[in-house]
């Protein structure tokens, strides 16, 4: 017994909107993710801020073999700050994965 018109239609309907998803692109199909927030920060030293300290921001993101780096230097209160990293993956919202994020801060 095959299938009924109507099951070859329904069947039919799933697919196109399935491929019209992904192709579309992904970030119609799945919300944001992020991969770091939003930070600001102070760099100080036997309690005192520290100017013109390298602040580091790396990340890698395995999933979709992605990676980045930012530096920023302090300012004269020690004070720093990152913006979000946001990224939006239809198949990384489904299945499980691991980012790697990294922050490092030298004295310059």
């Amino acid at each position: 017994m095959g299938l009924s018109k109507v099951s070859v239609k329904t069947l039919g309907r799933v697919t196109v909107f399935t491929i019209s998803l992904i192709v579309s692109g992904e970030s119609y199909a799945m919300g944001k993710m992020y991969l770091f927030s939003e930070i600001k920060g102070v760099v100080v030293k036997n309690g005192a801020p520290v100017q013109d300290a390298t602040v580091e921001q790396e990340y890698r993101w395995a999933w979709k073999d992605e990676t980045g780096k930012e530096q920023v230097k302090t300012d004269s209160q020690g004070n720093f700050s990152f913006p979000a990293i946001i990224r939006n993956s239809f198949f990384g919202s489904l299945l499980p994965h691991e980012p790697m994020i990294r922050q490092t801060a030298d004295q310059a």
